[in-house]
């Protein structure tokens, strides 16, 4: 499988977490990349632990996939059509900020597919929490995806596997490298705005 991108000379995931024990470990770029290679191997392995790697390399890659679609939706943005767009209100740069959340964010978690919500309450972190367990969820169906169709009792095996992924724990680390990504969004669109100079 060929490398996924890794936008904006982006870190290693791990480089960027606070010294804070409660927070997931994120993987490195290398390791998502290995993980992926050899993602069938790990969903049917019997080891929790494994089963893990397979998952956070897709975790992983979602933060990557997500960074390049902001990174071409600001390639492409064209800055005052968005300022005056009648469908998004307020300032110059929550409109630039929502431009990019939908193209980024919101329509690759659609496509994954998860269900998400369309709108934004309070802000794009408070957005990402809430909507953390659903983009976890679609990255667990896809792990289910690879498990083997030719058992003789596949709901076991589904079964089975569902005991090895401490759900709660999934949906923390979902969270926490869509934050991560975010973060790295908005100092993004910020750079942006100053070349704009848009204040």
């Amino acid at each position: 499988m060929d490398q996924s991108p890794n936008p904006w000379g982006m870190t290693d995931a791990a480089d960027n977490q606070d010294d804070n024990d409660s927070e997931p470990t994120l993987m490195t770029h290398d390791e998502a990349t290995e993980h992926l290679a050899n993602l069938e191997q790990l969903v049917i392995s019997t080891q929790a632990e494994t089963v893990r790697k397979a998952f956070s390399a897709l975790v992983y890659f979602d933060g990557c996939w997500i960074e390049e679609r902001a990174a071409e939706c600001l390639a492409k943005l064209d800055l005052e059509l968005v300022a005056t767009d009648p469908d998004i209100q307020g300032s110059t740069v929550h409109r630039v900020t929502m431009e990019v959340f939908y193209c980024a964010i919101y329509e690759y978690c659609n496509e994954k597919p998860a269900v998400v919500e369309y709108s934004v309450e309070e802000d794009v972190p408070h957005w990402i929490e809430a909507n953390a367990p659903s983009i976890m969820g679609a990255n667990i169906e896809a792990l289910e995806d690879l498990l083997p169709v030719d058992d003789l009792n596949p709901r076991r095996t589904l079964i089975e596997f569902h005991g090895r992924i401490d759900f709660d724990d999934y949906v923390a680390e979902q969270n926490a490298v869509l934050q991560e990504t975010w973060k790295r969004i908005e100092a993004r669109i910020g750079v942006y705005l100053a070349e704009h100079c848009v204040v």
